[in-house]
């Protein structure tokens, strides 16, 4: 299971570079400086939570080369905040797009499925929350 996790992790950070074509205008209209506030916020949050996911997931490649002995708690960390992560910034991307992002003409949507299965393959991020508390004796 871990191995999965660990794999699921890599592919949604891998996944989510893709949305930072984002930091440009998500829909292509116009350049950055032109969005509302609102939107450029998003962005920003976007990001913020993609570099947090890639900063975990380097931890856990590094914990599985180097120090094993740090590998289940890496693991359980990158399956709680990465899953998460992508799929809120998944969620956000298929919004910002709006009609254009539920269908075929935008792989917006593809983004948002994949991460929703992983989250049902690999079960909630509470689980492993616990499992986490657990390696850390919290």
């Amino acid at each position: 299971m871990r191995r999965t996790g660990r794999r699921a992790a890599r592919r949604d950070a891998g996944g989510a570079r893709r949305h930072r074509r984002l930091r440009q205008d998500p829909r292509g209209l116009r350049p950055l400086h032109r969005l509302l506030p609102g939107v450029k916020h998003k962005l920003a949050d976007m990001h913020c939570k993609l570099e947090q996911a890639e900063s975990i997931v380097r931890y856990a490649a590094w914990a599985a080369d180097e120090s094993p002995a740090e590998l289940p708690e890496a693991a359980a960390l990158a399956q709680v905040y990465v899953g998460r992560a992508c799929f809120e910034v998944a969620r956000d991307h298929l919004l910002l797009h709006g009609g254009i992002g539920y269908t075929w003409e935008h792989d917006a949507h593809l983004f948002y499925k994949r991460a929703k299965a992983d989250e049902v393959l690999l079960g909630p991020p509470r689980i492993h929350r616990a499992r986490l508390g657990q390696l850390l004796e919290l």
